[in-house]
């Protein structure tokens, strides 16, 4: 019983080993094709010695079964839930075995003996029978692959065999496919690059706002949304815009199949400023609940649709994520609004004050009339100089710095970012340049300050830097976008933060960067990737490592309570375990094993 236990616990951490040296393969994949079939059939070979049945071997060996295949360990699978299958759509060997064993006759052959394997009918029969308790298909996928000769089939063989003696003019059912070095197409009249047009094409139409429900399920049900489907680290609260107009509050309920939500304030507010709407807004705050959570659709939609990442839209900055269409989410009360438009714009809201001339005659370009009134507002100072003026507005410049001072320092929410982005506005879309008596102000935002360098001085702002390095999202695109490398001095900051830690790795190191490993590692989906982009096996490393060595971050301090030795040589620990029991046995087996292993390891 205890041999039973240590194998099944040997077997255990072999599939987590396998797991790790392929990380972005499909669970189902792993474990029902790669493990079952040929990790531990490795294992067995008699024509393999024990030294030999290593981890590490194992991480030498699967790569290259894998290659002669056709496939890699990066190979993506797509999970086609109505497969068309056809006894035409075979390569040729994969054809002849079906046809030379329709219906299930017992032509695989048992190697040690090459006799044909009496118990393939039996297998035959279960499947026969799963089949017609599930309606005449079975749910679990096929894996097959896509080759220049057709499809290949890797695992299923039994239930296909089955499928095709009830439906010999073909069936619809579900697969796993991998597309095999070089090729395209996955399903019939498919293929991979049509596959994505299509999901990029969803992305845009949601931030078009032109979608309907099958956009929806275009980009929830694409393969590529599983990485995006890990709730994000780090988030408390969601925030949401909504126009009452003329509606009772309490009895406003949003639609849909998913309910959007920003993860900052600023995310929501400039998703309702994008849209130009005149009326009053408000910003509402509910709890953030990762079981309701859906999909982090900013993340998605920078990957596929803008992986520059520019950051000017913010987009990124605001992360937007998708939540269950749940009562918790659907609906709203007054309770929950903690932002207003009127709060936002103040006492003068220039969105509703016509100072836009009605005719564009050069003679009715100014109002000089009002003027004094409009530069005593810097929003609406700005936008006049800008539309109206078309240049600069020395007799208002003064009024715009000493207003926009007025507005960060009000202690109103969001009034930091209001005051400090006019000034900037106007330095670089008014004037075209630096703005000297400004700069002051705009330096001590990390935000606006990083925009200014970037669009209006065009290269580094040492005296902003301080300020810049504060925030870890801003300082890595300083790094990136203005500096154009590394930026030493706000390292320590932009590791703080696993997305900016990840992107300044990708982006301007655009190598590893052990110093941040473990804080990108407590976001699971950024994770992958670095580990996907940097071709890192650092998970099957350590495994194999803590096997030859006797490390294993898993059981410290068990071997201590369990009284066994760990300083005893390895025919120690085999009596300890001979004449023990339990966790004791166990231990004193593991250690030996371990000791025997690194011995090995250091010959």
């Amino acid at each position: 019983m205890r041999a039973k236990e240590f194998v099944t616990e040997r077997r255990d951490r072999m599939y987590q080993y396998i797991r790790s040296i392929v990380p972005t393969w499909p669970e189902y994949i792993v474990k029902d094709w790669l493990y079952a079939n040929q990790a531990k059939p490795f294992g067995r070979q008699s024509n393999i010695t024990p030294a030999d049945r290593s981890f590490e071997t194992l991480r030498t060996f699967i790569p290259e079964l894998l290659a002669d295949i056709g496939l890699t360990v990066d190979t993506k699978w797509q999970l086609v839930p109505n497969m068309k299958f056809t006894m035409d759509m075979w390569e040729p060997k994969t054809k002849q075995r079906l046809i030379a064993r329709a219906g299930g006759k017992p032509t695989e052959l048992v190697p040690s003996t090459m006799a044909p394997n009496m118990k393939d009918a039996e297998r035959h029969a279960t499947q026969a029978s799963l089949a017609k308790q599930q309606g005449g298909i079975r749910k679990e996928p096929v894996i097959i692959i896509k080759t220049p000769q057709g499809y290949e089939l890797l695992e299923g063989w039994h239930r296909t065999i089955q499928h095709f003696a009830a439906y010999p003019d073909g069936y619809t059912g579900p697969a796993y496919v991998a597309v095999s070095q070089g090729q395209h197409g996955v399903a019939e009249g498919a293929n991979w690059d049509d596959e994505e047009d299509a999901l990029v094409e969803a992305l845009e139409e949601w931030m078009m706002m032109q979608y309907d429900d099958q956009t929806i399920k275009t980009i929830l049900s694409s393969p590529e949304a599983e990485p995006y489907k890990d709730p994000p680290g780090g988030v408390q609260w969601l925030y949401r815009a909504i126009v009452p107009r003329d509606r009772e509050f309490n009895s406003i309920k949003a639609s849909g199949p998913v309910i959007a939500f920003a993860t900052e304030m600023a995310g929501a507010i400039t998703f309702i400023e994008s849209l130009e709407t005149s009326d009053d807004w408000v910003i509402i705050r509910k709890p953030f609940n990762p079981a309701d959570f859906v999909l982090d659709f900013t993340d998605m939609y920078e990957a596929f649709v803008e992986p520059d990442n520019d950051p000017m839209s913010r987009y990124e900055v605001e992360h937007e994520v998708w939540m269950k269409a749940v009562p918790a989410y659907t609906k709203s009360n007054k309770q929950e609004i903690v932002y207003t438009s009127k709060e936002h714009y103040g006492d003068n809201d220039w969105r509703k004050d016509d100072y836009k001339p009605k005719s564009t005659a050069k003679s009715d370009l100014r109002r000089p009339e009002d003027e004094p009134a409009i530069m005593q507002n810097p929003g609406k100072a700005y936008h006049y100089a800008k539309d109206v003026i078309k240049g600069r507005w020395p007799e208002a410049e003064p009024y715009i710095i000493q207003g926009a001072k007025s507005i960060i320092q009000s202690g109103k929410s969001m009034s930091d970012s209001i005051g400090i982005s006019i000034l900037v506005g106007y330095a670089r879309d008014v004037i075209g340049g630096r703005w000297p008596e400004a700069e002051p102000v705009i330096m001590k935002n990390p935000e606006y300050a990083y925009q200014y360098a970037r669009d209006v001085i065009e290269g580094r702002w040492p005296e902003a830097e301080p300020y810049i390095r504060q925030d870890p999202v801003w300082a890595l695109f300083y790094a990136q976008k203005v500096i154009g490398g590394r930026w030493p001095e706000a390292e320590p900051e932009i590791m703080k933060n696993p997305q900016s830690a990840y992107q300044y790795a990708r982006d301007v190191i655009q190598g590893r960067w052990p110093e941040a490993e473990p804080v990108i590692m407590k976001f699971p989906s950024r994770w992958a990737e670095y580990t996907k982009l940097f071709n890192l096996d650092t998970p099957a490393q350590n495994m194999a490592e803590n096997f030859a060595d006797g490390k294993n971050p898993g059981r410290k301090g068990l071997a201590k309570r369990s009284g066994v030795n760990t300083k005893a040589s390895v025919s120690s620990l085999r009596k300890t375990a001979k004449n023990s029991s339990g966790e004791k046995q166990r231990m004193a087996h593991w250690l030996a094993n371990m000791k025997a292993g690194r011995a090995k390891a250091k010959k």
